[in-house]
């Protein structure tokens, strides 16, 4: 699967389209999200989490950019990108942006090629 860089980023950024939903429900949506390698968790947007009613499982402690940390309420959510993982359960946060992030919990299940010049996303079987 080959996906373009997305412009809604200056430079340029790789995201995916990945889909979430609450365990047990039927009901998804689908989001973009960054590809962000240093992110140890997916992220969704808040939105989509109250939408579709996933569950809040616990709370973690994370940190920003400027290392200060803060408790976070933690979700379950089935998550899938079409073609390359099939659905299952992950730990997510949530923010108020309308894009997720692709954290290292799925991104080390994935085989990615970052063609920067051409800014395009191969994602590899």
């Amino acid at each position: 699967m080959e996906r373009n860089y997305s412009s809604m980023f200056s430079p340029p950024a790789p995201m995916l389209a990945l889909f979430a939903t609450a365990p047990l429900s039927t009901e998804n949506a689908e989001v973009d999200a960054l590809v962000d390698s240093g992110s140890e968790m997916t992220v969704l947007p808040l939105e989509m989490v109250r939408t579709l009613n996933i569950p809040r499982v616990g709370s973690v402690l994370v940190a920003g950019v400027d290392q200060e940390t803060r408790g976070v309420p933690v979700y379950a959510a089935s998550l899938a990108l079409r073609g390359v993982l099939s659905p299952a359960i992950h730990r997510v946060v949530a923010w108020e942006k309308d894009y997720g992030l692709l954290g290292r919990d799925l991104l080390n299940k994935l085989v990615l090629l970052l063609h920067g010049p051409e800014r395009r996303l191969e994602v590899r079987p």
